[in-house]
């Protein structure tokens, strides 16, 4: 995901705009570019590949029921496992798995980092989930529709901070004209999706955290209407993610109190906001202190980890297959 984020930075790579310095002999000065892609062709072939090729050697065996195992044996009782299929459940796999190991993390990261921020919304967002809910158990997906403000916060946490600022390059293919702005076919297209997010017209007090902004009667557009990308190249992922982003901000909300953090002397310590840099940017460093709510809620956390207990990956012997990659 490192190499992603660094390959898709518009302007970062002189053959991007002079397209002739492909051709040019490895040995000539200013072709480095050409080593880094074969060794970063390298590391998405194994990222596919591996992973691929243990699950697929492994289907029947006790425990090892997963996407790409599941979907070898639909094939197979269809009659149609061939090299096709086989490139389609390989690269899916590879793209659910890549797609959201960076992509999410850093929005739940801003999650964090806003409630300890805004402690007013985190205890507004609270006060609607023990008044729905109840402190018995904690959210589930089929909770979502009772919980607006909760699915506010959802929505604001991706548009306070948007995991691509830039958005993803994208090229014109054909000649265009907007708003009397000549586009030439070839033209390289970067979505300004943080001004998109931050444009005062479309949203008031841009740079705070205001969950109830897309509630009545601000009812200001969704910010993911354009966080996710646009056209045939919108994320794929985006109903799985944004599913997986409630259930974890629902269920944080339940069970934890999430602090600013405290000096040696015994002062708080303001966490700012700030985006690192590349097409995926994480929030800036910051701490925060996660506290359960309750006895009876460290309770209910403690009931889910037995019920599905931490067990060791299988990281180990996809290493030793690709030599230790």
């Amino acid at each position: 995901m490192e190499q992603f984020s660094a390959a898709s930075v518009p302007g970062k790579w002189a053959v991007d705009m002079l397209p002739f310095l492909e051709h040019l002999p490895d040995w000539l000065p200013g072709t480095g570019f050409k080593r880094t892609a074969r060794l970063w062709k390298q590391t998405m072939t194994d990222v596919a590949g591996l992973p691929y090729d243990f699950a697929k050697n492994r289907i029947g065996e006790s425990g090892r029921t997963s996407f790409v195992s599941k979907s070898i044996e639909q094939a197979r009782r269809e009659d149609s496992f061939g090299p096709e299929d086989e490139h389609a459940i390989k690269w899916s796999a590879a793209s659910m798995y890549a797609g959201g190991a960076d992509t999410s993390v850093s929005t739940m990261a801003a999650f964090f980092l806003a409630m300890s921020m805004f402690p007013a919304v985190q205890r507004k967002a609270q006060e609607e989930i023990d008044r729905v809910i109840g402190s018995g158990r904690l959210p589930k997906p089929s909770d979502r529709e009772r919980l607006p403000y909760v699915n506010a916060v959802v929505e604001e946490a991706q548009r306070w901070h948007p995991i691509a600022p830039m958005g993803l390059p994208h090229a014109a293919d054909e000649d265009d004209a907007i708003n009397g702005f000549r586009i030439p076919k070839g033209a390289l297209l970067v979505p300004a999706i943080w001004w998109f997010t931050r444009d005062p017209q479309v949203y008031h007090d841009p740079e705070a955290f205001k969950p109830e902004r897309f509630l009545p009667p601000y009812s200001e557009p969704l910010a993911t209407h354009v966080t996710f990308g646009f056209g045939r190249r919108v994320c794929p992922g985006r109903v799985l993610a944004d599913a997986s982003l409630f259930l974890t901000f629902a269920q944080s909300l339940a069970a934890f109190d999430i602090r600013k953090v405290l000096d040696g002397s015994g002062g708080v310590v303001e966490p700012i906001h700030t985006f690192n840099s590349g097409i995926v940017s994480h929030p800036g460093a910051f701490e925060v202190q996660v506290l359960p709510r309750s006895v009876q809620v460290a309770d209910l956390v403690k009931a889910v980890v037995t019920e599905h207990p931490w067990v060791e990956s299988d990281a180990k012997y996809i290493r030793k297959a690709g030599g230790g990659v």
